[in-house]
């Protein structure tokens, strides 16, 4: 059997056995022994390198199978020595949950923004002392049918409403199968609530003519009055394997309660997916360990940071000239989450899982063909993994992240793939803040510095 035949036998094997993430044998059984060589490598010309990211997409709504419509926001303030400072706000326009209210003759009691959160949101929900919450008003209802995490929209002056308060974690749960999930209430002003009172049927009745009216509300942490990062939803969902709440509608949108007839009334403002409601986040890295990293790129660093809403690891890949006309049976990479000496991993927790790109713009984040094959299925985990690995046997080793990039080696091997990818947080995290260190090719201790296992087949000349 000539060799180009023996490659392609061992080419389409590895390609037809979809439930195996370890390949060194695949193949093996159809050639001599004496005509196959398998080789593996833990040392290939790469480098690696911190990488700011484009912004992600906060909200997508177009009509399209690609849109982003969340069903969950982040509101918070984080400080973080290495990653800076970060503030997490929620923007949300609302309509009457049954249209057409007549407020005719009504008086004005009371109004409420209610947002129930996720009471499991932690270690970064977790900090103790009260937190303060301010309410602006939108200027304008005109929204992009795009909108980006970085994207700020201008608010009318002062406030409509403000909070602070002591988060409860009495139910240490979402709350399916509770009557009153965890949530908080904001005291909303006199002069909001006389305003929509004030208003027609004809304006009621329409939720555009409602929204020139009041365009939406921005809901965001005061500075120095907020520590820490919650989950809020915003109407019910149902994920697997998981019953909807039906109950968080009820807690989710602004409340007003008035007095007409001499009966007590209320009305209810609600988020609906038809409408925007989004996180937007503003970076701060003044004074941080990133903003230094970012000035000054070293060409083998210490440490490798990646953020959800920020920053990302770039591979790059600069000789694979060795590996042209072979079959890669398995390509590995292990990346050791590190203990930096100004990270506390108690209070800023490394994320659980990370994702592979092979190109990361804002107009084009295409997944390495190793996650997008199975992508669709939810099974990418299974081949490539990525998912965060902790010793149960011995705690003083640091724990790891392990995954599989087999087929995009091979891809930028033949050249049919630019030979570099992008290990980033999983897509539109934007509902986590979680962020890791890792250790880099720079670190001292060969035994924490990225490591790659590249095994092969060739033939034997």
């Amino acid at each position: 059997m000539n060799k180009a035949k023996i490659l392609t036998l061992l080419a389409l094997s590895v390609l037809s056995v979809v439930s195996c993430t370890q390949f060194e044998d695949i193949g093996s059984d159809l050639v001599n022994d004496d005509e196959l060589q398998i080789n593996t490598d833990s040392e290939v010309d790469y480098s690696i390198q911190t990488v700011k990211r484009d912004s992600l997409f906060a909200y997508v709504r177009k009509g399209m199978e690609s849109d982003f419509v969340p069903t969950t926001h982040i509101i918070g303030q984080i400080d973080d020595p290495i990653f800076g400072r970060s503030r997490y706000d929620l923007t949300a326009q609302v309509q009457f949950s049954t249209l057409g209210p007549d407020f005719t003759g009504a008086t004005f009691d009371s109004a409420f923004l209610l947002l129930s959160y996720d009471t499991t949101f932690a270690p970064y929900g977790e900090h103790e002392g009260t937190q303060t919450l301010d309410v602006l008003e939108l200027e304008s209802r005109e929204m992009p049918e795009e909108v980006y995490i970085s994207d700020q929209f201008e608010t009318k002056p002062g406030t409509i409403g403000s909070l602070t308060f002591t988060p409860s974690y009495k139910n240490q749960n979402r709350g399916d199968s509770l009557s009153a999930p965890s949530h908080i209430r904001i005291p909303l002003t006199e002069e909001f609530g006389e305003r929509i009172l004030a208003l027609d049927t004809t304006v009621t009745e329409s939720v555009l003519n409602f929204l020139d009216v009041f365009p939406g509300f921005v809901v965001r942490p005061r500075p120095e009055n907020f520590e820490g990062a919650y989950r809020f939803f915003t109407y019910p969902t149902q994920s697997s394997g998981q019953t909807a709440n039906t109950e968080i509608g009820n807690y989710s949108g602004i409340r007003i309660y008035y007095t007409q007839d001499g009966e007590a009334k209320q009305a209810y403002l609600v988020m609906r997916a038809v409408l925007h409601h989004f996180t937007t986040i503003e970076q701060q890295l003044e004074g941080s360990i990133l903003e230094t990293v970012l000035d000054d790129q070293a060409v083998h660093p210490e440490y490798l940071y990646i953020q959800p809403s920020n920053v990302g690891v770039r591979v790059e890949f600069n000789d694979l000239e060795k590996y042209r006309g072979k079959v890669i049976n398995n390509v590995s990479m292990t990346w050791t989450i590190a203990e930096h000496p100004l990270d506390d991993t108690s209070a800023y927790r490394p994320m659980d899982a990370v994702f592979a790109l092979q190109t990361d713009q804002a107009s084009s984040r295409i997944p390495i063909t190793d996650i997008l094959f199975y992508q669709s299925g939810g099974a990418y985990r299974q081949y490539f993994g990525g998912v965060i690995q902790r010793d149960t046997t011995n705690s003083t080793h640091p724990p790891t992240y392990t995954f599989n990039i087999t087929n995009h080696f091979q891809r930028m091997v033949n050249g049919s793939s630019e030979p570099r990818l992008y290990i980033v947080p999983t897509p539109q995290d934007v509902s986590r803040v979680a962020r890791s260190v890792i250790y880099g090719p720079g670190t001292e201790n060969v035994d924490l510095q990225p490591k790659i296992k590249i095994t092969y087949s060739s033939t034997h000349n």
